[in-house]
């Protein structure tokens, strides 16, 4: 059996093998070869793939494993999902009426059908609706389906997308061991005694926090509107998901609000204080986060400073792609990071990071309420022929470890 120990011995080497290639191109001046760049890409996913396992000290894979008997295996609570995993695969049909497969459902069919009580073409959606147990003004949508939706505002979010894993919650707190120090190797004579180092383990604590999503649509438009299913869901995935990139980035960690990236403890940050003039400061963050045994492999920014390095050019007009360090990470961007910070409320900040290493805890069961007679103090949707809706789904962030690097300070 592979230990801990050796597991980590093994990532370094993957990560040493992989620098040798960036530092290779670097001191040649030139860029990744097609043949370096897949080789590059391979073995940075091979020490992702080693992490995951560090990472769940039961050894269940990333992927999903078959059964014997066929199907899915059912994923054990505090396991984590890859980006392109999904929450409402992990069950299956588990919770629904006989018969029913999860893919048969769509969350806009659920709303339509919900809010006007027409189920023609959503006969799997009613069903599911008698499986609901009812509350006042709305149902508790059954898991499989809640799942969908989170999985939509998943594919929303740029922290997921560059890597960020997805840990699902059955209950308000979920307590999740992580290795906090490596161990410490050492050369010993013949017949002396060998010190044993082992790594060492604390742990974090999901607490599930609430967000919260109300949307108001008319009445006649998801009557009439062919599209309308599509469009709430999309509406509410992006809202959603772009909050969770924001909270996941830059929240404050004061209740109700998750500790994002930039408060955790540990990571690492550059305060500029000026315009953005070279890629110099990313490949110094590479160059840091790999000192400290990380492997970067993302940076995350407004578009903002995204359009500012897209075109750098030299001197003769020719665009700037940066050295290798920086062309090797992949780059997202996301209009949550704000670009009106500091003293002249022009400055933003840029998240460099092995983004595996967070952490979202996600509870599975969503809270859906569609009502017609809601009102508050200016309007209602009885008067105004609409239906309000509200979704709240519950979350957290951690770290797995402090693999982050953030500029601060950047001028746009």
């Amino acid at each position: 059996m592979t230990t801990v120990s050796e597991m980590r011995a093994t990532r370094g080497t993957k990560i040493k093998e992989a620098r040798e290639i960036l530092d290779i191109a670097k001191k040649a001046h030139r860029e990744l070869d097609e043949e370096e760049s897949a080789k590059w890409e391979a073995l940075v996913a091979e020490a992702d793939e080693i992490q995951s396992k560090i990472d769940n000290p039961e050894g269940v894979r990333s992927r999903f494993a078959p059964e014997p008997g066929g199907g899915s295996r059912e994923r054990r609570e505090g396991m984590q999902l890859a980006p392109d995993e999904k929450l409402s695969e992990l069950r299956g049909g588990q919770g629904l009426p006989d018969g029913i497969q999860t893919r048969e459902l769509s969350f806009g069919r659920f709303i339509r059908g919900l809010t006007t009580g027409d189920w023609r073409g959503a006969a799997a959606e009613q069903r599911v609706l008698g499986e609901a147990a009812a509350g006042t003004g709305g149902v508790f949508v059954p898991t499989p389906l809640s799942a969908q939706v989170i999985d939509l505002a998943r594919a929303q979010s740029q922290v997921v997308r560059a890597g960020a894993r997805t840990v699902p919650m059955e209950h308000e707190t979920l307590t999740v061991a992580r290795i906090a120090s490596d161990p410490t190797p050492g050369w010993k004579a013949e017949n002396a005694e060998g010190v044993i180092s082992d790594p060492t383990f604390d742990s974090v604590v999901f607490t599930a926090r609430t967000l919260f999503c109300g949307v108001q649509v008319s009445q006649e438009l998801i009557e009439d509107a062919p599209n309308a299913e599509s469009a709430i869901e999309r509406t509410l995935a992006e809202a959603l998901g772009q909050e969770l990139d924001r909270v996941a980035l830059r929240g404050t960690g004061t209740a109700p609000e998750p500790e994002g990236v930039l408060n955790q403890t540990g990571i690492q940050t550059t305060a500029l204080a000026g315009a953005l003039v070279n890629h110099n400061p990313f490949s110094v963050a590479v160059e840091e986060l790999q000192g400290a045994n990380y492997m970067p492999n993302a940076a995350i920014m407004h578009p903002k400073l995204a359009g500012v390095i897209d075109r750098f050019t030299s001197v003769d007009g020719q665009p700037r792609l940066g050295p290798p360090s920086f062309q090797a990470l992949a780059k997202f961007t996301t209009s949550k990071i704000p670009t009106d910070l500091g003293g002249g409320s022009d400055e933003t900040e840029a998240y460099i990071g092995e983004w595996p290493n967070l952490w979202i805890g996600v509870r599975e069961r969503l809270r859906l309420e569609a009502s017609i007679h809601a009102a508050d103090g200016t309007s209602g949707a009885f008067r105004n022929l609409q239906v309000w809706i509200r979704a709240w789904l519950r979350a957290d962030v951690q770290l797995a470890r402090p693999s982050f690097h953030v500029l601060t300070g950047v001028q746009v």
